[in-house]
């Protein structure tokens, strides 16, 4: 009966072992979900927007993630931009194509007359950032 009992206060310490051994693995896993949330909520924001920024895409020779499989460091920037709420963001990517070629078929006369489309209506951007 010794030996059941020596067995059984074993099964009992190891078990007790597992919960302590557990209990902090939890614990650190939620802190850490806490210490991301703190992250995410540690973006510094304005009051009121310091300018109007654009955010180009660099060289393609300078396109160190693709090696990594990772997307345009571009797009994260332009997240972490609108979040601020220190620029306003100014787009000069696929849109700004677009309107170009908008603007090419107006001046050749395409374009239906009194459209909104000339010169003046493109806001300058303050600041230039080219992820490297």
């Amino acid at each position: 009966m010794n030996i059941n009992f020596s067995k059984q206060a074993a099964l009992a310490a190891g078990l007790f072992g597992l919960v302590l051994v557990a209990a902090p693995a939890h614990a650190q896993r939620k802190s850490a979900q806490e210490q991301r949330k703190e992250q995410v909520a540690q973006i510094p924001t304005c009051a009121k927007p310091l300018g109007s920024i654009s955010v180009l895409e660099p060289e393609d020779a300078t396109n160190w993630w693709t090696g990594q499989q990772l997307p345009a460091p571009s797009k994260l920037i332009k997240v972490f931009v609108n979040k601020s709420r220190c620029f306003t963001l100014v787009d000069r990517g696929a849109g700004m194509s677009a309107a170009m070629n908008e603007r090419a078929l107006a001046s050749s006369g395409e374009l239906r007359g009194r459209s909104n489309i000339g010169k003046g209506q493109i806001k300058a951007a303050d600041y230039v950032l080219v992820p490297d």
